[in-house]
């Protein structure tokens, strides 16, 4: 492997997390400054600045239409929300279920939460402190309804279900990276589980990805990347 670019951003800090728009641009959060960036040409423009001192933004995804989908937190770590942006304008804006309780998780340190959008235009978040001791994916319709919670099998190792990373494939399905348990979950889009991929020696999964051939890249905190072809 050989480096291509090495691109630092604005402020010099590490990006909260980053996406490939249809286009092929990398767009990445930034914690320190409350923005939403582009890298176009090697050239970085911000597309959204959020107010620094009130919000932050987490993690984010790129839409089949081309839009961004962004977790964004409060400073005081009271409040969470999924944010639906076409270029830099606000389109959607998803907190709360329909008896009025918050969706996200608030108020608690380490708290890690990454999205995706799924074939049918659900809204996928993994949220690794949804409970006191464990984790959930929430998934909401594209009106930002809630469809259902997962919160992974009775039978984790540890008790816990601790979702990072989480994407989905052509055919619809979830899969989602048990940090703790080292393995990863495929759910189906009502929120089945279908099947772990836990045979591969993953240690630590945290990130994840699908290419359009349906093979699953996941990159562990131990430094490697495994490639891992799901399907015949």
């Amino acid at each position: 492997m050989a480096l291509v670019k090495f691109i630092p951003t604005k402020s010099r800090k590490v990006p909260r997390d980053i996406a490939v728009t249809r286009c092929g641009d990398l767009v990445y959060t930034d914690n320190e400054d409350s923005s939403i960036n582009i890298v176009e040409m090697k050239r970085i423009q911000t597309l959204i600045t959020l107010t620094r001192t009130e919000w932050r933004p987490r993690g984010l995804c790129c839409t089949f239409s081309g839009d961004l989908l962004v977790i964004i937190e409060s400073r005081d770590g009271k409040q969470a929300k999924v944010v639906h942006y076409s270029g830099s304008k606000e389109k959607q804006s998803i907190q709360w279920d329909d008896h009025g309780q918050p969706l996200y998780s608030t108020g608690r340190l380490f708290n890690y939460e990454y999205i995706a959008e799924n074939r049918n235009f659900d809204i996928c978040v993994a949220d690794n402190k949804a409970c006191i001791s464990s984790g959930a994916v929430i998934v909401v319709n594209a009106v930002g309804r809630l469809r259902f919670r997962y919160t992974g099998p009775f039978s984790t190792s540890k008790g816990s279900f601790d979702p990072l990373g989480i994407t989905t494939d052509s055919k619809g399905r979830i899969l989602i990276a048990d940090y703790c348990n080292h393995r990863i979950h495929i759910v189906d889009q009502d929120g089945e589980l279908i099947c772990y991929i836990k045979n591969c020696h993953l240690e630590d999964p945290c990130g994840i990805c699908v290419d359009s051939k349906d093979n699953l890249f996941v990159a562990e905190v131990t430094g490697k990347v495994i490639k891992i072809q799901m399907y015949n």
